[in-house]
């Protein structure tokens, strides 16, 4: 079984103030007991998340030791997941536009980002069925790991 995150998961990680900081400390320690069980469970993301989560990290919080706890992260001896970097050809991303066009008002409360809609095209790409993330815009696209 695979999984991908998405960039609230890793935001709310790290930021105390975020509503689901503590869901996110709770899921980690989910995710090292249930991955020293069973270590073929994968997680991973890919890399427009990354992006998405350092600018959202630079633009919301200001502070560079919060890059730096990223750098760890997505780089370092704190990652925890494979991260997955795309061709990010045209015809690529013209599947992840796509994605984004067939589900216009189909999600509740808004329609998909290109990040979110990246992350329903890489799961299908590379048999992903599970997700992370505290956005409700996933139900009944990917089943969500430890149900929210």
């Amino acid at each position: 079984m695979k999984v991908i995150i998405d960039t609230n998961y890793f935001y709310a990680l790290y930021v105390e103030k975020d509503i689901f900081h503590q869901k996110a400390l709770a899921l980690l320690e989910t995710i090292h007991q249930k991955t020293k069980k069973n270590p073929s469970l994968g997680f991973l993301t890919n890399q427009f998340v990354v992006q998405e989560t350092y600018t959202l990290m630079n633009y919301r919080i200001k502070q560079s030791h919060f890059l730096h706890k990223l750098d760890e992260l997505f780089f370092g001896k704190a990652r925890f997941f494979e991260l997955y970097y795309s061709n990010s050809h045209i015809q690529e991303m013209k599947q992840i536009i796509q994605v984004m066009k067939d589900y216009i008002g189909m999600t509740p409360k808004r329609n998909l980002s290109f990040i979110d809609a990246s992350l329903i095209y890489h799961a299908k790409l590379l048999g992903v069925n599970q997700i992370i993330s505290f956005d409700g815009h996933f139900k009944n696209i990917l089943e969500y790991f430890n149900k929210q």
